[in-house]
């Protein structure tokens, strides 16, 4: 019994001193890397324009998120312990082929940002033929029908940067489809509190089961799943082998924030500055959570999962 204890204790110091060296590992290579201080410097000129248009409340109602992302981030590391120690998911394709894919996703980036402008602020740069073209992405079951999104947004989030990636040598396990680590514990967790705040909506009687299934399934087609394969599966893995992993992550996070600018800027009355700030603030905050998850977990499960549930929780709110 007591050789099967000692054996235990060991077991157990063993772990705990791997946990404390990745730890320690991710926090010396985040504070040398520029990447991440590139992130910061851009958050507080964010914080800056929105403290210059007089919109503390924005800041104030935000900077919870990153606190919650930053704390997720580190319970993250435990759960993932040995995700370094795995075989890197290398890539066949040569860097000009990388460039091409990577200029390719950026130009359908662009549209579906436009589009998502045009989405909520109809007028918005009305761009001759692109006007059309997006407002037809929009409307192509008729005006207001919501269900032309659900077919819209995985075409050109999905099928769309697909074709492109796979015509250009990309494979699929190196686009977030490939195996994953531990994607189910990471997303439990992530996950925890939007889904206790959704069991205290059905408890107090805000929302029913009905309407929270209709919800997740409308977040599902409309974000979800389709928004982190475009920005961490498709994007953030080409920079990544184009550049680094560090400035991958950062970039993709960064541009994921400012494809929300069109709907922040609406909730602003038209200010297009302080709506990219608080797109930042915001939405690239809620960016690096997902981001950390995709470079944790390996695909896509885990942070497409949380996506659905916060964005879920987030329609409630």
């Amino acid at each position: 019994m007591s050789l099967r204890k000692e054996r235990a204790e060991n077991t157990t110091a063993q772990r705990w001193l791997q946990i404390r060296q990745e730890y320690r590992a991710v926090f010396v290579a985040t504070l040398r890397s520029s990447a991440a201080w590139f992130f910061c410097a851009v958050l507080l000129i964010a914080i800056g324009l929105l403290l210059l248009r007089g919109r503390e409340d924005l800041i104030a109602g935000n900077l919870p998120f990153l606190v919650l992302v930053l704390i997720f981030a580190l319970l993250t590391i435990p759960l993932t312990s040995h995700v370094r120690q795995l075989a890197p998911i290398e890539t066949h394709c040569s860097r000009s082929q990388l460039w091409w894919q990577v200029a390719l996703l950026l130009i359908i980036i662009l549209f579906v940002t436009y589009r998502a402008a045009v989405f909520s602020q109809p007028g918005t740069f009305h761009i001759p033929f692109l006007y059309a073209l997006v407002y037809w992405t929009i409307n192509f079951l008729g005006p207001g029908n919501l269900f032309a999104n659900w077919i819209a947004v995985p075409v050109l989030y999905f099928v769309l940067p697909v074709i492109v990636l796979l015509l250009l040598g990309a494979r699929w396990s190196e686009t977030g489809l490939g195996r994953g680590y531990h994607g189910w514990r990471v997303a439990l967790l992530w996950s925890l509190l939007p889904l206790v705040g959704l069991g205290l909506f059905l408890i107090l009687g805000i929302a029913s089961l009905r309407i929270i299934l209709i919800r997740a399934a409308n977040n599902f087609f409309q974000n979800g799943f389709f928004e982190e394969f475009l920005f961490r599966g498709a994007l953030m893995t080409r920079l990544s082998y184009l550049l680094s992993s560090d400035w991958g992550l950062v970039l993709s996070t960064l541009i994921f924030g400012l494809f929300h600018t069109g709907t922040q800027t609406q909730s602003l009355g038209g200010d297009w500055l302080a709506g990219a700030a608080s797109a930042i603030v915001s939405q690239a905050v809620l960016g690096l959570g997902f981001a950390i998850i995709f470079a944790r977990t390996r695909n896509l499960l885990a942070s497409s999962v949380f996506h659905v549930i916060l964005d879920t929780f987030g329609s409630f709110t």
